[in-house]
């Protein structure tokens, strides 16, 4: 959270901005060169869901030396389950509602 004394208004941060752009932009390029030069020696033991972001992240990491596949890796990880979940939840409110309804389809409508 920002604090009240480190809050800005917009005028001095588009100022800011208007100044950093241009390193700001040079960086973002440097490091998509960078990254497209090592993606042809980047191969991963196995092929997750969207392998080729994947690809992509690793060769992040290898530049950066940082661990952005890993944490994409686990937050696919947790989406699953937050997915696997919800589903499970949802399935066992339906037959509840199938059970208390009789005659009435277990499914709903809108």
């Amino acid at each position: 959270m920002i604090g009240d004394d480190d809050r800005r208004d917009e005028e001095s941060f588009w100022s800011d901005w208007q100044a950093d752009h241009p390193q700001l932009h040079g960086a973002i390029l440097d490091l998509a060169a960078a990254v497209l030069r090592r993606l042809p020696d980047i191969y991963l033991s196995r092929k997750p869901r969207m392998a080729d972001y994947a690809r992509i992240l690793a060769a992040v990491d290898a530049e950066m030396g940082i661990d952005a596949l890993a944490r994409y890796a686990s937050q696919a990880a947790t989406s699953r389950q937050t997915a696997w979940r919800a589903t499970r939840s949802a399935s066992a409110s339906l037959r509840s509602l199938a059970s208390r309804s009789p005659g009435r389809p277990a499914s709903c409508s809108g």
